[in-house]
């Protein structure tokens, strides 16, 4: 079972990059568009992925940590409150779990990638910039009318970037 283990880590991380390649491709545009430039907005990816390892020094999640700093809960259409996840919440008690539902909880967590980096996103847009609950919230029905427009397609997400702002995905983060 400990090769299904792996095979499935191999798969979700390959998944959860793609996932964070549209996040970031839709939010660099949605920024862009706000009259936002490059250098600024590279430098808010980075301080985002600081903020994913508070997870190691605070033991909170992004999520956590942006619902804590500025009341607001993200939560993906149709789907339990983040809350209710012992990978995604400090409040569920963490117990072992086997090899299956291991897997079974790599497969769960893929969907919440890009909600990760988004809440992270968001805390550094309220630290770094003031942003409050109104400024997020449009920001975040801006990035929802975006990705429902182009949906899961990587690829349309990294053309929608290069066409609305000259600005090539592959050259700035891969």
């Amino acid at each position: 079972m400990k090769r299904a283990v792996r095979k499935n880590m191999q798969r979700t991380e390959k998944e959860q990059r793609s996932q964070a390649n549209i996040i970031s491709c839709v939010a660099f545009t949605v920024l862009w568009e706000d009259g936002w430039r490059e250098k600024r907005i590279m430098r808010r990816f980075a301080s985002a992925m600081e903020v994913m390892q508070e997870l190691k020094t605070k033991g909170l999640t992004p999520l956590e940590i942006l619902e804590e700093e500025t009341g607001i809960e993200l939560q993906m259409d149709g789907e339990r409150s983040y809350h209710e996840f012992m990978y995604l919440a400090h409040d569920v008690p963490m117990r072992p779990m086997t090899d299956a539902e291991i897997i079974y909880m790599r497969n769960r967590s893929v969907k919440f990638a890009s909600l990760i980096l988004l809440s992270s996103l968001c805390v550094v847009l309220h630290r770094e910039d003031g942003w409050g609950f109104e400024r997020i919230s449009r920001f975040l029905y801006r990035m929802d009318l975006v990705r429902k427009l182009l949906g899961d397609d990587e690829q349309k997400c990294m053309d929608f970037m290069r066409n609305n702002t000259g600005k090539d995905p592959k050259e700035m983060w891969m």
